[in-house]
């Protein structure tokens, strides 16, 4: 074990430092794509076609890699370029001509795909105009003169500037021979010389070794989940690594003052903004495939899709009108007869949720059913009250009943009325081939909307969804999911445990105003009725710095019409981001997305609650107590403090006096079922063994 003392307080002491050495790649220079070996594949791509070689990018991608690999071991650090390229062509058959070709394309090509770290070129003229020297130094196949070529390509090298690589000098900074070299060649003491590096180990104990003062710069090292995308770079042919390079630009390029604001950019730019960016690509391209002419995205979920849409539909050439569509089960499903339309009204039933609250989802009052609702058992004083089991089960039969369903149809013709003026402001009627696109999981509103317009007699309309849940109705053929349909069996399973991916697809798809809960005509005009109280706390919470990361992603994201066919292969690696964060939160991403604010409401019902709260200790010993009823048999009841929740998140902001009894808990329950199980087993054997005797 290394011990490494405060390095910055190291800095602060001893000698006055008079260079100031920088090394090159993920501190000064980084690439837009993961993981490095990532490079070759996307390269060979592009040189293939160029000199129309006889070999697919992926063989090239590993005879590069090899070529590297035995220059190495055969030269050591005096490996260049021209070696790899000499390697290369006694492997493949090339000429020189191609063979110099390929040297000069592959410096193009780090040209192209490199850009300055955010705040380094500040950080280089402050060193400039303080009177250091800077010096660059690197473990690298590109010599000297090519590696200034880079550099004065970016703009951060001057003349005065001095540079070093490993491959001129035969040695390398993590054996220490670069440094030694470097004080030699520069005149020097060791600690007359600060170095920054983004490699602890060679930047930063190598240095030190070198008695030379280390500054260690980490902030372009992937994180955990670019990581995670860019090790699924074979397994997509190199479109993972491009999210996991986007995924870097953001959180290097979006300020963020804060850790709170940081933890938010970083999610955004690591699982969301990938989740999304993939769902929308799909979504265009699959649209061109079926001649669609307009895509109508529905509020609330489909309003950070259609911002990433507008950003994405130029790049991939796509000619499509893109539109925003008021939409919602409380303003839609209310105006329409259809049985399974009608089911979302008891689909949330919290333990706050009152008889008011359920009326208010289809727009009656009570005065309206009074006299219904008495008949039942029902009276004004329930009105604001949370529903018992018994005034739920009483609600259920009123509602069914005849004279309550007629009252019902009238206030649904009623709001049907304006709802068709709206369908017919947006063109929902006309001749055009449509689509709408929403989060999932159901679809009621793409069932809804489909019965109106064929009603109007108008053209089916396609509905996009990230997943669809099995559900049986006449327009599943006009029905398509991106990460999983399982009507069809298609795509993979839910990554997350029981409704997380439901839960954090939502809240990623968060929009910038409330539900809407019904429509009005202003001026000849039909505009949505918003429900209000969200759109202060998320602003608080730190909506715009989530938004913009995800629009900052978009907007850096390289893809083509090319790698859009084969979008659907981002699924496995978005999944295993999702489920890093969703499944193994840090303490910081607990608290800061644990402290979002939920909207649990139905439309004009005002219900937030933060997604992750901590536990008590009875709510954590019920859930061991009471998680069966039987061995093997799950009481969902149990599981959830309300109906949307994060518990991993609620587990860590739990605090640790209450966690070491619920775990303690949790083991003696999981000794006791095992002890049970092992009983069980000997009182059937014995039982078994006494009948074989008696038969």
């Amino acid at each position: 074990m290394i011990l490494i003392p405060n390095i910055e307080k190291q800095v602060m002491e001893g000698s006055k430092p008079i260079i100031e050495g920088y090394d090159i790649f993920d501190t000064v220079l980084t690439r837009s794509l993961l993981p490095p070996r990532s490079v070759f594949l996307k390269l060979g791509k592009e040189i293939t076609e160029k000199y129309n070689l006889r070999i697919s990018a992926e063989f090239f991608d590993i005879q590069r890699r090899q070529a590297e690999q035995r220059c190495m071991l055969n030269l050591g650090h005096s490996t260049s370029i021209k070696d790899i390229y000499d390697e290369l062509a006694s492997s493949l058959f090339l000429d020189d001509d191609i063979k110099y070709k390929l040297i000069r394309d592959e410096l193009e090509y780090e040209k192209n795909i490199t850009y300055v770290v955010p705040g380094i070129r500040d950080q280089l003229e402050q060193a400039r105009e303080k009177g250091h020297k800077v010096v660059f130094i690197s473990d690298m196949y590109f010599p000297e003169p090519l590696m200034r070529e880079l550099l004065e390509y970016h703009d951060v090298i001057s003349a005065d500037d001095s540079l070093y690589v490993s491959c001129d000098y035969g040695s390398s900074k993590r054996s220490g021979g670069l440094y030694s070299e470097v004080i030699i060649q520069e005149g020097i003491r060791p600690d007359e010389m600060v170095f920054n590096g983004n490699n602890f180990h060679t930047d930063v104990i190598s240095a030190r070794k070198a008695s030379i003062k280390a500054k260690h710069l980490d902030a372009a090292n992937p994180n955990r989940y670019e990581k995670i995308l860019g090790d699924f770079c074979q397994k997509t042919s190199g479109l993972s690594g491009r999210f996991a390079g986007s995924s870097r630009l953001t959180r290097l390029s979006v300020n963020a003052d804060s850790e709170h604001k940081q933890c938010i950019r970083d999610v955004a730019a690591g699982v969301a903004a990938p989740m999304l960016v993939s769902f929308v690509v799909w979504i265009l391209r699959k649209a061109e495939v079926l001649g669609l002419e307009r895509l109508y995205f529905l509020s609330r979920d489909g309003q950070v899709l259609l911002e990433i849409a507008k950003q994405i539909k130029p790049k991939l050439k796509i000619n499509i009108e893109l539109r925003y569509l008021y939409a919602s089960r409380l303003s839609w499903n209310s105006c329409t007869d259809n049985k399974y339309a009608q089911d979302w009204v008891w689909a949330i039933v919290e333990k706050s949720t009152t008889l008011e609250d359920i009326l208010k989802r289809v727009s009656i009052t009570y005065q309206e059913v009074s006299e219904e609702l008495s008949q039942h058992g029902l009276t004004s004083q329930e009105l604001k009250v949370p529903l018992t089991h018994g005034a739920t089960t009483k609600l259920k039969t009123c509602w069914k009943s005849k004279a309550f369903q007629e009252k019902l149809a009238n206030v649904r013709r009623e709001k049907e009325h304006i709802l068709n003026a709206y369908f017919e402001q947006e063109k929902i009627y006309d001749s055009t081939i449509k689509g709408i696109v929403d989060i999932g999981w159901i679809g009621t509103q793409h069932v809804a909307l489909s019965d109106f317009v064929e009603k109007a007699s108008s053209m089916p309309v396609h509905g996009f969804f990230y997943g669809l849940k099995k559900y049986d109705t006449k327009w599943k053929d006009y029905r398509h999911g991106f990460h999983f349909d399982w009507t069809r069996d298609i795509g993979p399973q839910n990554p997350l445990s029981s409704n997380g991916l439901f839960v954090a697809a939502e809240v990623f798809c968060a929009a910038d105003h409330g539900s809407v809960y019904g429509f009005h005509e202003d001026n000849g005009i039909i505009k949505p009725l918003l429900g209000m109280g969200w759109e202060g706390q998320a602003q608080k919470w730190g909506f715009d710095i989530y938004r913009n990361s995800i629009m900052a992603f978009a907007e850096s994201i390289d893809i083509t019409p090319r790698n859009a066919e084969y979008i659907s292969t981002m699924r496995p690696a978005v999944d295993e981001a999702l489920k890093a964060f969703w499944s193994t939160p840090t303490s910081v991403e607990a608290q800061v997305w644990g402290s979002y604010p939920w909207d649990a409401g139905q439309g004009i019902e005002s219900t937030i609650i933060p997604l992750a709260e901590p536990f008590k200790l009875k709510q954590l010993v019920r859930r061991i107590i009471l998680r069966t009823t039987k061995v093997g048999t799950r009481n969902k009841s149990t599981e959830v403090i309300h109906n949307r929740y994060w518990f991993k998140g609620s587990i860590s902001i739990t605090p640790t006096r209450i966690l070491l009894p619920y775990h303690a808990a949790k083991y003696a329950h999981r000794v006791l079922r095992k002890l049970f199980r092992v009983a069980k087993r000997v009182y059937v054997g014995k039982a078994y063994g006494t009948n074989r005797t008696s038969s």
